[in-house]
């Protein structure tokens, strides 16, 4: 009887700290899951907004100067202008 007592506290003891090794790994994952999901959230917000034409122009006059053909670019350069 004493036998069976201490393999079934051995086991016990065993198999709670295997609990608490997968009980970390998941919440590692859930974590890892979360910034992934919030990740996919922001993509698929920027690929909505690349198929608006006023939002590519908008980016195309940021950040490679072009411009239209009717339009005249302002720069402003100095204390208190722009960028």
């Amino acid at each position: 009887m004493l036998v069976l007592i201490l393999w079934s506290g051995y086991t016990l003891i065993s198999q709670s700290s295997v609990i608490a090794d997968k009980s970390a790994q998941l919440e590692e994952r859930a974590t890892a899951k979360a910034s992934s999901e919030t990740a996919l959230g922001e993509v698929k917000t920027e690929i909505k907004r690349l198929q608006d034409p006023e939002y590519i122009a908008q980016i195309a006059r940021k950040e490679y100067n072009m411009f239209k053909p009717e339009e005249i670019p302002i720069r402003v350069t100095g204390e208190g202008g722009g960028e």
